[in-house]
């Protein structure tokens, strides 16, 4: 994952340990033209737009740390509907010139997610 790696991080946490919300603002951030953020952005749009979700999504599905996650009444049948509409998605970038090697990286980490490529309209 690129960026949504602190959003996985806490989702993993509170599954599994759990979460108190605190109403005050505790801490503050920038993000500046050379932060790892702005980098990304500017640099790996096609990968931080497209795959985070979907790494997100299959592990929120398969990964053992979100058991508790999966739990919830048609908590599963959700993430996967939303799992497939957003690999649909990356029918928006495969025309990039690099796309098709990242989508094959991608399938290489996660190859549970291969038939949803070789049964796509845009393969």
């Amino acid at each position: 994952m690129i960026q949504l790696c602190d959003l996985e991080y806490w989702t993993r946490l509170g599954t599994n340990e759990g979460l108190a919300y605190v109403p005050e603002t505790l801490s503050q951030f920038r993000v500046h033209n050379r932060s790892a953020s702005a980098c990304n952005h500017a640099n790996r749009r096609f990968q931080l737009e497209r795959f985070d979700r979907i790494i997100l999504l299959h592990d929120y599905l398969y990964h053992p740390y979100y058991k508790n996650l999966r739990k919830w009444d048609d908590f599963e049948t959700a993430l996967s509907t939303h799992l497939k509409n957003e690999f649909m998605m990356l029918a928006d970038g495969v025309d990039a010139d690099d796309a098709h090697d990242l989508i094959f990286s991608l399938l290489e980490k996660y190859p549970i997610l291969k038939p949803m490529w070789e049964n796509s309209p845009f393969r």
